[in-house]
């Protein structure tokens, strides 16, 4: 067995951290990613002691430069050091304290989505143009399968793609899949071609619905099945608005215009409607409110004078 010197950043996470915070399993890889791009950056294995505010700043501008991350992501990254470093602080191997640690500033930008007939066109294209096979399926039926599923469910991709044959009533529709983020599981139920789509795909023997995919397993992003999709998204013209989330977002926006917000919330599992409105629904789907301005009086009417 390899000693590893647990002053360095990454053996104090995987020795202490994960143990003492019960951190879940589909968790710790987002937290090793920030640790190898921070050691990335310091060329070395970064040691704890050498961690300080000016080297965590530098980082997050490394990030945005050369990586091309945005705020959002900068700002994920720096509450992964920040709760690494206040366990470590706890155990009197830094002296960092968590407002010495600099936040980026926030870039808040509206949600956008695909309108439901902008999503049938990914579907159409993706269910006539993809080749190749998927295990024994093609993939022109597995990829409409699995957006049809994020779709009916508004899951993040890793819950699709985690989705196990046993929590799956291929009769009635209904799912079950754990939530790598907050690690719960949701029950949500395949809108009739989601279903269709999956029957056609569908092993008992398999262990997970999605499980011949054999790529991006061990990577949070799916890079490979992004990919596809962004291959269909610069063929068919759509709006590129982003990743396999595009396609959450684009669920609940739906619902949200044809139920409201708060069945959007429920349905996207937030326990609150302002994460949903903030995040997650495209104001420029939604019916317009009548204006609280007051109408103008202009000569000739209503009729502006034009040069």
């Amino acid at each position: 067995m390899i000693a590893h010197n647990t002053s360095e950043l990454s053996a104090f996470f995987q020795s202490t951290y994960v143990h003492r915070h019960l951190l879940a399993p589909t968790s710790i890889p987002n937290y090793q990613g920030t640790i190898n791009l921070f050691d990335q950056f310091a060329g070395r294995t970064i040691a704890l002691e050498d961690i300080t505010p000016v080297l965590i700043a530098q980082f997050l501008t490394w990030l945005r430069k050369e990586k091309g991350r945005r705020v959002n992501t900068l700002r994920k990254h720096r509450r992964t050091l920040a709760a690494i470093l206040h366990e470590a602080r706890r155990h009197r191997l830094t002296r960092i304290r968590l407002r010495d640690i600099p936040t980026p500033k926030k870039q808040k930008k509206l949600p956008r989505a695909w309108t439901p007939a902008q999503f049938a066109t990914v579907i159409d294209d993706a269910s006539q143009h993809l080749i190749g096979y998927v295990g024994r399926y093609p993939m022109r039926i597995w990829f409409p399968s699995l957006c049809l599923t994020a779709w009916s469910a508004d899951w993040r991709i890793s819950a699709c793609m985690a989705l196990e044959t046993a929590r799956v009533n291929i009769e009635t529709g209904a799912i079950v899949s754990r939530e790598s983020k907050g690690d719960e599981e949701r029950c949500a139920w395949l809108t009739p071609q989601a279903l269709e789509a999956m029957r056609r795909i569908w092993d008992p023997s398999r262990r997970e619905v999605y499980g011949d995919w054999i790529y991006d397993r061990t990577t949070p992003s799916w890079p490979a099945l992004t990919k596809i999709l962004k291959a269909i998204i610069a063929r068919t013209g759509v709006p590129d608005i982003g990743r396999f989330h595009a396609i959450r977002r684009t669920s609940t926006t739906a619902v949200a215009v044809t139920h409201g917000i708060d069945a959007a919330a429920d349905h996207a599992g937030h326990s609150h409607h302002s994460v949903t409105r903030a995040s997650y629904i495209d104001p420029t789907h939604l019916t317009p409110s009548e204006s609280k301005l007051p109408p103008l009086n202009l000569a000739r009417g209503n009729q502006l004078r034009l040069f």
